[in-house]
């Protein structure tokens, strides 16, 4: 260690210079080292991202929707999703109906009308496929473009919301002119039945009564 004045050697723990007098400066310690830096965050992945905020909204909404409270906005949320989500009830039931046949190797037609059985099985499957059929247009209507001069560049999520709606209401159609002719068949049937039976019912007693007519 030397003086910074005089280039004096000096003595470990002396305050003055033993050769010039001058003041020996304490050593200022070694600076300390900075502290670590964070490790850094792997970058989110968006898919991962929108995966987890579509799972978060479907949690939200199925704990709003059977929370079992009463209010009027939120049977108009349940009646909206009713309405616009049937196309996949109804490709739910035309599944329920193939799994069904697939598993007795037969469509179940031992009634007195096996052709309208057969109509109410194949109607849902005919509606899943108009459609599958037509989101499939749709999307590539989407994704291609309209190709029509007049219609010009339409927005693909316009196209989609549009087709949907379209799909939707091709389900709703389809569905609801199948039920109401199997309910007019049915119907029909029905009354025929109940005249039958009422004829039947009338006619034992007209003969009851002639009988006791007759007896003296």
């Amino acid at each position: 260690m030397q003086c910074k004045s005089c280039n004096g050697a000096l003595a470990p723990g002396d305050v003055f210079c033993g050769a010039c007098g001058a003041r020996v400066e304490a050593a200022s310690p070694p600076p300390s080292p900075p502290p670590p830096s964070p490790p850094a965050e792997p970058a989110a992945d968006p898919a991962e991202a929108a995966r987890q905020l579509a799972a978060s909204l479907r949690h939200s909404t199925e704990n709003y929707l059977s929370d079992g409270q009463e209010s009027v906005p939120k049977g108009c949320l349940v009646l909206c999703l009713s309405f616009f989500g049937m196309p996949f009830k109804t490709l739910r039931l035309a599944g329920k109906f193939l799994r069904e046949i697939s598993r007795k190797g037969a469509l179940e037609t031992e009634s007195d009308a096996p052709h309208l059985m057969w109509f109410a099985t194949a109607i849902p499957v005919v509606a899943s496929g108009v459609f599958i059929l037509t989101m499939v247009s749709v999307v590539l209507f989407a994704l291609k473009g309209s190709g029509v001069p007049f219609l010009g560049d339409i927005n693909p999520v316009f196209a989609l919301i549009v087709g949907y709606l379209y799909a939707v209401f091709l389900d709703w159609g389809l569905m609801l002119f199948a039920e109401a002719f199997i309910l007019l068949v049915r119907g029909s049937r029905d009354l025929k039945v109940n005249a039958a039976a009422t004829t039947s019912l009338l006619n034992l007693q007209r003969s009851a009564n002639e009988g006791r007519k007759e007896t003296p």
